[in-house]
């Protein structure tokens, strides 16, 4: 829960619904968006356009239709705050905000009384809605720069030396010794660097260090000590390879993960149904200790299985035979 959300806006091109028209060209349209807009329907939601609906003469050719869409909610003016942005998101964080309500009827005890405290009227439009930071429209701001819930509770429970203790945990932290997740069967689950950039990140928020190693050659040095020796060396190689530098360390942590994924799928299907140079058993095949091949050339063409024993038998008599009526 450390680690904060890269929230993505999802992008709507304007479009102008098709106007009725001869071969029912204004059937079914997608109704119209005046203006190239942004939302971010994970925190504000979507709400649903409809477009004109026309009936005319009711041939084909006179009605303008469209069916009902849905997109995420965005404002056509920029508010007064500079939170969002002509034609962007509404953000408001209605959809988030019904999480956060949700959690806080979890409190209780001495964490209710304290909850009571921070959300009173005077509070109540200011009250963070979100888990990770981010201030909505109309939200006071804040020096710290911390908007989000969890910030919230961190700022209250957590002292500084939490954070302190953490980041010397932190420095100690590599592939070899993160702590391994135990699936449902009680099984633990194999080292991958999938799990461990996950790790890596959800600590990098609990000491406070998302941003603390400063310029991105700090960020990838820190991260690469962590790393095994061969994931390195293909960073670095791609890097040569592409002419050019990581962008962020988002695209270094994609870019570890796909190296390890590619090396494990390299080793697997070496031992999958292998053509050459093993012994297996196959079913339908008779594969012997001393034949790798599954076919034998016979005088009927390809089959599968050995030679005969009594067939070999047979052509060594019939060669002797041959043999001896040329000598006599």
């Amino acid at each position: 829960m450390a680690k904060r959300q890269p929230w993505n806006l999802v992008a709507y091109t304007a479009y102008v619904q098709p106007a009725a028209g001869a071969n029912g060209i204004g059937l079914n349209g997608s109704p119209a968006l005046a203006q190239n807009s942004w939302a971010n329907p994970a925190l504000d939601g979507y709400e649903i356009i409809e477009g004109v609906n026309t009936l005319g003469d009711g041939t084909a050719g006179a009605v303008q239709s469209s069916y009902p869409r849905a997109i995420g909610k965005f404002v056509n003016a920029a508010p007064g705050d500079n939170t969002t942005f002509a034609n962007g998101p509404l953000n408001d964080c209605s959809r988030s905000r019904r999480l956060i309500d949700a959690l806080k009827t979890k409190f209780i005890e001495m964490g209710r009384n304290w909850l009571l405290t921070q959300d009173t009227l005077e509070n109540i439009d200011n009250f963070p809605r979100t888990l990770y930071s981010h201030r909505f429209t109309g939200q006071r701001a804040k020096a710290n720069g911390r908007y989000g819930f969890i910030d919230l509770l961190e700022d209250q429970f957590l002292p500084k030396s939490f954070q302190q203790e953490k980041f010397r945990e932190l420095k100690q932290l590599n592939f070899a010794n993160y702590p391994l997740p135990i699936g449902r069967n009680g099984i633990r689950e194999s080292r991958n660097m999938r799990t461990f950039v996950w790790w890596y990140k959800t600590c990098l928020g609990i000491a406070g260090m998302l941003n603390g190693y400063g310029v991105m050659l700090n960020q990838k040095s820190e991260f690469f000590e962590k790393i095994p020796v061969d994931i390195i060396t293909k960073l670095n190689d791609w890097e040569v390879n592409n002419n050019r530098q990581f962008a962020n360390m988002e695209e270094v942590f994609d870019k570890a993960i796909e190296i390890e994924t590619s090396q494990m799928n390299i080793t697997m299907s070496r031992h999958i149904l292998p053509f050459t140079g093993q012994t297996q058993s196959i079913v339908g095949y008779h594969l012997q200790e001393t034949h790798t091949d599954p076919y034998w050339q016979n005088r009927r063409g390809l089959r599968q299985g050995p030679p005969d024993k009594t067939d070999e038998g047979q052509q060594i008599t019939s060669k002797l035979k041959k043999m001896n009526q040329c000598t006599f």
